[in-house]
């Protein structure tokens, strides 16, 4: 009997110590590669795509987009509250509670602790489980192209970097259609050392009103439009604790792309904007720290300038 019940503990304490994955792997390989030392890499593939209005949005020509590859969940009830106290479980560094509830709610979700190969930092992450039932060809012969797991929940990825010197948060907010952001973001988190780096997991044609033709602005899934979504809880909570660990508000950047073809001809190859309807917006601290005052770079026309000095009113559409 004895020797049972010191089994029985042994298993539980074994369920406790596994409840956290931890993996050693180069981050760039998981997000848009290979990473053989991870339970899935190349996440970007698995994003959740769709198409509401074929042609309105422009992609990239190797990665067509596939109605049914992955879902989106619209938060229900209190769903949003249920994921806002698993957020400050992660935060606060109690990775197992934070499993436990996720597990609780049957969200298909993962704690990791990743060790990044590529920069030596280690970091805490949020990231969906893959369905992977789904399949995408990208009507190729190609094999090579083939897309195998997709997102159902497609709520995000979220990785914070414990040890960050920056107050800078890193945003991906349309990684279908801005298709070339999500190395672009993982650059700009390294170089930054950005305390937070966020992506969503869904194109944003996935879901949106169904009420008369589509446009962007009805989409019911791009985090940018829709301020009840995981992303924007995610979000706010990294502000908060940002503000209190530096006493200074963040320096948020969200990363987009020009689409490919004339669209975007004639432009500069690098813009800065402070957002749709900003206007002209400048360092409210009055510390002198506009990018315009601090570069004497020519090769890119400065649009706007933009600092985060507000209080968190949710990730709004800025730039493409």
């Amino acid at each position: 009997m004895k020797k049972i019940v010191i089994l029985c503990i042994f298993v539980f304490i074994s369920t406790l110590l596994l409840a956290v994955i931890e993996e050693t792997e180069s981050l760039k390989g998981f997000l848009y590669g290979e990473a053989p030392g991870c339970e899935y890499d190349n996440w970007m593939s698995h994003i959740a795509e769709g198409l509401a209005s074929p042609g309105y949005n422009s992609y990239a020509p190797w990665d067509r987009q596939l109605d049914g590859f992955g879902n989106y969940e619209i938060p229900q009830g209190d769903t949003l509250v249920f994921w806002g106290r698993i957020v400050d479980e992660f935060l606060s560094g109690q990775l197992d509670a934070a499993q436990d509830s996720i597990d609780a709610h049957s969200f298909p979700y993962q704690v990791v602790i990743f060790n990044d190969t590529d920069s030596g930092r280690t970091f805490h992450m949020l990231r969906e489980i893959p369905n992977m039932e789904y399949y995408d060809n990208n009507d190729t012969p190609d094999f090579n192209d083939d897309e195998f797991g997709a997102f159902d929940y497609a709520w995000g990825l979220y990785i914070y970097n414990l040890e960050g010197t920056n107050p800078h948060i890193t945003t991906a907010v349309h990684p279908c259609d801005d298709y070339v952001i999500v190395p672009l973001a993982h650059k700009v988190f390294i170089d930054h050392d950005s305390k937070f780096l966020l992506i969503s997991g869904t194109g944003r044609e996935v879901t949106w009103t169904n009420i008369g033709n589509y446009s962007n602005s009805k989409s019911t899934c791009d985090p940018s439009r829709v301020e009840d979504h995981v992303f924007n809880v995610c979000y706010q909570k990294f502000c908060d604790l940002i503000r209190f660990e530096f006493f200074a508000n963040e320096f948020s950047v969200q990363v987009h792309s020009f689409d490919w073809g004339e669209s975007h001809k004639g432009y500069a190859d690098v813009q800065i904007s402070g957002g749709h309807s900003a206007g002209a917006t400048c360092d409210t601290t009055f510390s002198g720290f506009n990018l315009y005052r601090k570069t004497d770079e020519t090769e890119f026309e400065l649009i706007e300038s933009w600092q985060s000095s507000q209080r968190w009113r949710g990730q709004g559409e800025r730039g493409g």
